[in-house]
């Protein structure tokens, strides 16, 4: 069963989010683009979709709600491009047992490949920062944790404002989690993401 879970005065109706869910869980099938631009990230399939409520408890972070994405969980734009130079996103990993990828775009020879992500021990980072991974099409990105640019390790089981900013604008199919690539799901809570094709740095 699915309902469309709106807003109250700008925030998530979490009221009737969990009158529908009950004791049960929830989970997201529509992440939907709040631009107007019906940039949607989806994922019809049950078993990929990320949690929302647990047994009738509002999934959170920093006691706001956030979607919970779990190993083999994803959401992505399917038809639509995404032009993207600018993303901010509110996250946490909960689990690090590999490498993850929080936000992914579409390599059309290759599949998903990172944006963000997080690494061993503890670092989150844009891929552009390795140069012999061969899925780093990042545009020569920046990445700031609240703010600060990242010139060290940061603790990536810590909730973080994450901000990337590229050289150019990438247009492609865009994904939260690893987006059916390789498996490198991630394995945490995202609250916010926002898109721009333009720097806003």
């Amino acid at each position: 069963t699915e309902q469309n879970i709106g807003f109250v005065y700008g925030v998530l109706d979490t009221a009737a989010l969990l009158s529908f869910c009950g004791n049960g869980n929830g989970f997201v099938t529509t992440f939907y683009d709040q631009s107007g631009n019906a940039k949607d990230s989806v994922q019809p399939s049950a078993g990929g979709q990320p949690r929302i409520v647990l047994s009738g408890v509002l999934e959170t972070l920093n006691s706001k709600p956030t979607i919970n994405y779990l190993s083999n969980t994803f959401t992505r734009t399917t038809g639509q491009n995404v032009t993207a130079q600018s993303i901010f996103t509110v996250a946490q990993v909960v689990t690090y047992n590999q490498l993850q990828s929080l936000i992914s775009f579409d390599h059309s020879s290759q599949g998903f490949g990172p944006w963000i992500r997080s690494i061993q021990p503890n670092f989150w980072r844009t891929p552009s920062t390795a140069g012999t991974d061969s899925y780093d099409f990042t545009n020569g990105s920046n990445m700031y944790f609240n703010s600060n640019l990242h010139t060290s390790a940061n603790n990536i089981l810590t909730p973080h404002i994450l901000s990337s900013f590229a050289a150019s604008a990438l247009t492609k199919k865009f994904g939260i989690s690893d987006a059916t690539f390789i498996g490198r799901w991630f394995l945490g809570k995202m609250s916010e993401c926002i898109v721009y094709p333009t720097s806003q740095q």
